[in-house]
């Protein structure tokens, strides 16, 4: 706004007036609106706040303000709202950021631990791989040694104990050899070592029949443990005939398992006390139908009574010198009592 006044030389000076502020400008129109009378078509306004001066004014003097130096910014514009809260989220981002970055290297570290499991892994199999291969290649069975064999050669033996040239060693064991030896049953297995990494060493004893079992008119040839190492129609000349006993297992290349529990024991007793006196070859028959009334027949004919099984070394050699004179002498029947262990007694009978 401008104004004119006469100077001292009576000259027309336009001097221009300063421009109210804002805060005047709103003071002064509320000031000229709530002195406007109502009427006269006009409109009666009234306030009930005045207008909030733009910050960083104060609205009587019009002088600016020196902005507070927490919420002001550089440059010294004043600080908005958003500017504000801009401020405040920054402590938050540099905390974020500085967990981010110990973070990191803890990945790091992880992903490094994944690599050597891989690695260790890869390690294993490999290994494993050549576990395998040198298992195939190396530990196979090149060689068998067989000792106490006669009557067999090892080769024949190595077949009979399910022995395979280029096998592996590992699944070579005992009880696999003592099973494919048990079923021809004229072999024992005595011992058995493995030598690595190619060699198997077999010790064997050929069994000896020892008797004839005789069931149901079958005749069983076993040994003195009682294996049954074959069959026969009739009995096998010079073979002992074992009678009496109650046979429940009569397989080829088992022992022989009676009903009475006993009867295999105490004829494995008695022949064995008959060979070691050296009687096997005068003897024809051992009867085991009865435990306490156990008996023997000679060659000659003879019945030999033994009673039960206590005492029969001292039985036996009573009975082995009376029968040497009996046969001297031409007797070919009854019977010779030496159950007592003490004594020997015939009877012609």
């Amino acid at each position: 706004m401008a104004t004119e006044r006469m100077d001292r030389t009576g000259r027309t000076v336009r001097t221009a007036k300063p421009a109210a502020s804002r805060g005047e400008s709103a003071a002064r129109s509320t000031r000229a609106t709530s002195a406007r009378p109502a009427g006269s078509g006009s409109r009666a306004y009234t306030t009930t706040r005045s207008a909030a001066p733009r910050a960083g004014f104060t609205p009587r003097t019009g002088a600016t303000t020196r902005p507070n130096a927490a919420h002001a910014p550089r440059g010294g514009r004043p600080a908005s709202a958003s500017s504000a809260r801009a401020k405040q989220a920054r402590p938050a981002q540099r905390k974020q950021t500085g967990r981010n970055q110990t973070a990191s290297p803890r990945r790091r570290g992880k992903r490094r631990q994944g690599a050597a499991v891989l690695r260790l892994i890869a390690l294993v199999a490999l290994l494993a791989l050549a576990l395998v291969l040198t298992k195939r290649r190396v530990f196979v069975l090149r060689e068998v040694r067989v000792e106490g064999n006669r009557g067999y050669s090892a080769s024949e033996i190595a077949s009979m104990a399910g022995l395979t040239m280029g096998e592996s060693i590992f699944d070579i064991d005992r009880a696999a050899v003592e099973r494919g030896l048990s079923v021809n049953g004229d072999v024992k297995l005595v011992d058995f070592s493995v030598t690595w990494p190619d060699t198997v060493s077999l010790s064997v004893s050929e069994r000896q029949a020892r008797a004839a079992v005789n069931v149901a008119g079958v005749i069983l040839l076993v040994d003195e443990d009682g294996q049954i190492m074959d069959r026969f129609s009739s009995v096998p000349e010079g073979s002992v005939v074992v009678s009496g006993m109650d046979v429940s297992i009569s397989a080829q290349g088992r022992r022989i398992e009676s009903a009475k529990s006993w009867q295999l024991g105490d004829m494995k007793n008695v022949l064995a006390e008959v060979d070691a006196q050296d009687m096997l070859s005068v003897i024809s028959e051992l009867n085991v139908a009865d435990r306490y009334n156990l008996y023997l027949v000679s060659n000659t004919g003879v019945k030999i009574v033994l009673g039960d099984e206590e005492n029969m070394a001292a039985k036996l050699v009573w009975a082995r010198t009376v029968l040497e004179k009996l046969t001297q002498e031409g007797v070919r029947r009854g019977v010779l009592d030496v159950s007592t262990g003490k004594n020997a007694v015939y009877a012609d009978r």
